[in-house]
């Protein structure tokens, strides 16, 4: 069996301050502009590595009332995922922190942005390990149900399921170690791309970048994207329907 490698740090989650983008995160110091492991980045098909997996990332979440909001950067949902567990080579328990939203999106697939990307974001209870999964949207003819009570939780308590966008079972992802999209950028993050790609409406396209994108005021009209982020010497690898990944997640929201 092929072992992934985890890097385990301490990483603080909750960012003090303005973060600017007007310049995509380029103006970004220490390890924003050092390191060699940063994300996001432009994944490119052709050169994944590719390998089969008998179980996708299996989530097992329940459903609870949780409110949203905008913060200086981004719309977020907080939540505490309890006995969380994720298979890459050996068993780790994972708890939930939450989940946000850039638009347009910080990943590129073959050089091409999306409308909106989400991130689901996991720690250890110790804050010790780190992993994302990243779902990307572009707009269409169809609106999105889990992307309408994301809206709705702005302005009312709203019962939201996480399954309700990822399903029980994640299939056809890119993963690759990375970093935090945002200050401090730390480097001990695995990423999970989804490789499908959501639907969403233009009304509901629009909640965030009225926000962002639309707004000079906010990152000079760019948005809350971070410019992507050279490779260096790291591997995509692609997993595909059939045996290395296995996660289990119960959520439980408090939303402050």
């Amino acid at each position: 069996m092929v072992t992934l490698i985890s890097i385990f740090l301490s990483i603080p989650l909750i960012v003090s301050g303005t973060i600017s983008y007007c310049s995509h995160g380029t103006d970004w110091t220490d390890i924003c502009s050092t390191g060699s492991k940063q994300s996001p980045i432009n994944i490119v098909t052709s050169s994944a590595t590719k390998k089969e997996k008998s179980e996708g990332i299996n989530f097992n979440f329940t459903s609870h009332k949780v409110e949203g909001e905008f913060t200086d950067h981004n719309f977020e949902i907080e939540g505490n995922f309890v006995d969380g567990k994720l298979k890459v080579g050996s068993l780790k328990k994972g708890y939930g922190v939450q989940f946000h939203f850039h638009a347009p999106s910080e990943h590129q697939i073959d050089g091409n942005s999306y409308d909106l990307e989400m991130h689901v974001v996991q720690k250890d209870s110790a804050g010790n390990y780190l992993f994302v999964v990243g779902i990307l949207f572009k707009k269409g003819s169809s609106s999105n149900d889990f992307i309408e009570k994301v809206i709705d939780s702005e302005t009312e308590e709203t019962k939201i399921d996480l399954t309700d966008i990822l399903d029980d079972d994640l299939a056809n992802f890119y993963y690759y170690e990375g970093s935090l999209t945002t200050p401090p950028c730390t480097e001990s993050v695995e990423w999970f791309v989804w490789e499908e790609i959501q639907e969403i409406s233009e009304e509901q396209l629009e909640f965030f970048t009225s926000k962002w994108a639309g707004t000079s005021s906010f990152g000079c009209g760019n948005g809350n994207n971070r410019a992507v982020q050279n490779l260096n010497s790291r591997t995509v690898t692609y997993y595909e329907s059939s045996n290395l990944l296995v996660l289990g997640l119960s959520v439980i929201a408090f939303i402050f």
